[in-house]
């Protein structure tokens, strides 16, 4: 059994594509959790419509800890602009079973054939993998799985956090339990922020952000305006 937790704010234009693309997997023992941080769009709406728990939100690593207090299972953080490929729930947990694992996450493909957004997302899969092997967990927070015991054991995300959350919550992680970054299993995720942004000029603030980790430590303050779907930080 699963919960799976995903954060919203005004999502109505994606969120219908991930509950839609969850119908379609070959398992169905799951509850699924809306975190909103008070939508004025039809996102309520559609969560109920799938029969979805609600609880309020708040910025990503809040909105993650709202649902989890309430979830039932072992937890599964989504995205809201994230689809599932067909069967991938059961790929992903019996992989997770078969290596006895504690927390995983996977790889990310663009819903996009622009080369520039397509090469950002391998910089970014590539990237995390390398790290989990140079003493710096990194995972996917776009899909992101832990049991929910060490969940609760190592208190959740830290909500002081303004950038970079998942990757604090898996190395605190590590110190507990085993984990894995698949490469070999996916999920697809709109590139509505690079849309934006631009893709270089989103790439340039990974990688101050990632410099300001390493040398200074978490991010605790405002670094940078950056947009996780609605979430502004």
């Amino acid at each position: 059994m699963l919960s799976i937790i995903i954060p919203t704010l005004n999502e109505e234009k994606f969120l219908p594509a991930l509950l839609h693309s969850m119908k379609k997997q070959k398992i169905n023992d799951y509850e699924i959790i809306i975190a909103d941080n008070n939508s004025k769009d039809k996102t309520k709406l559609i969560a109920k419509k799938f029969h979805c728990g609600i609880v309020k939100g708040g910025f990503p690593g809040k909105a993650r800890n709202n649902g989890a207090e309430i979830a039932k299972y072992d937890l599964l953080f989504l995205d809201a602009d994230v689809v599932l490929p067909d069967n991938f729930l059961k790929i992903l947990l019996d992989k997770i079973k078969k290596e006895n694992l504690d927390f995983a996450s996977c790889r990310v493909e663009p819903i996009s054939n622009n080369l520039n957004q397509r090469f950002y997302y391998m910089l970014k899969n590539y990237g995390n993998y390398i790290a989990n092997f140079i003493m710096m967990p990194h995972a996917s927070g776009q899909c992101l799985f832990m049991k929910k015991e060490l969940f609760e054991k190592i208190k959740g995300y830290d909500e002081s956090l303004f950038l970079a959350e998942e990757h604090d919550l898996v190395r605190r992680a590590r110190k507990y339990g085993k984990g894995k970054l698949f490469m070999d299993i996916f999920v697809f995720n709109h590139p509505r922020r690079l849309k934006k942004e631009g893709t270089y000029r989103t790439l340039l603030k990974d990688f101050k952000s990632i410099f300001y980790r390493i040398f200074k430590g978490p991010i605790k303050h405002r670094l940078y305006n950056k947009q996780y779907g609605h979430y502004s930080q």
